[in-house]
């Protein structure tokens, strides 16, 4: 009489099957994700535009600031403001690019010093490019690889 198929499964054999699985899913994993391209690191703070016919980096990094207006003296309080800027420099300049990200806190606070100190009428009197300006010089005072080229705002809102 013949025995029963299971009877010649032993244990040796049983963890040698498994063992040969195990390195069969190991290898093939490994020959998929060694095939696959290498990812593209996108650099979502930094943009690329022409200023002067050339081309120019932008610092976006800082996001959106909010500060509050020294208070007027007929109202006796200030007024909430929403800036998101934008520094442009030289394009290529990673030096620059990364004393501008350890900086980050720092001209984010040049920021809103700046606008808590005026009032809504002050700012508003100066006009955009005189506030550029102003700030372009307090940041650039504190940089010491390079120089930003410019200011933008994406954003400045006052709310009442």
């Amino acid at each position: 009489m013949k025995k029963p198929f299971l009877q010649y499964i032993t244990l040796n054999v049983l963890l040698s099957a498994s063992a040969i699985f195990i390195a069969f899913i190991i290898i093939s994993t490994t020959i998929i994700v060694k095939s696959r391209p290498a990812p593209q690191i996108l650099v979502v703070a930094r943009g690329e535009n022409k200023v002067d016919g050339e081309i120019q980096a932008e610092y976006r990094k800082l996001g959106s600031l909010r500060a509050v207006t020294r208070s007027e003296q007929k109202s006796g309080k200030g007024v909430n403001v929403v800036i998101k800027p934008v520094l442009s420099y030289d394009s290529g300049d990673t030096e620059f690019f990364e004393e501008l990200s350890r900086k980050n806190s720092s001209i984010k606070s040049i920021f809103v010093q700046y606008f808590s100190s005026r009032t809504k009428d002050e700012l508003k009197s100066s006009g955009e490019e005189k506030i550029k300006a102003e700030l372009k010089e307090q940041i650039n005072s504190i940089l010491t690889l390079n120089k930003i080229r410019e200011i933008y705002f994406d954003d400045l809102n006052y709310l009442d």
